[in-house]
């Protein structure tokens, strides 16, 4: 086999693996997950928990 064949074919190859993958590709339908966000500040030493869809005020600490 003539290396420059084998060759194009090694690229083709690579080239055309992630390209079906993208076509096959779904979008992802999970539900997105309950969690709070755990945060701490070294200035004051405290360790602050928010809920994620809230803005992180000190208004908003748990």
């Amino acid at each position: 086999m003539d290396r420059r064949s084998l060759l194009r074919g090694a690229l083709a190859g690579t080239v055309a693996a992630p390209a079906a993958g993208l076509l096959t590709a779904r979008e992802a339908s999970a539900a997105p997950a309950a969690f709070d966000v755990l945060i701490g500040d070294v200035n004051s030493g405290r360790i602050l928990l928010f809920d994620r869809n809230k803005p992180f005020t000190d208004r908003t600490v748990k």
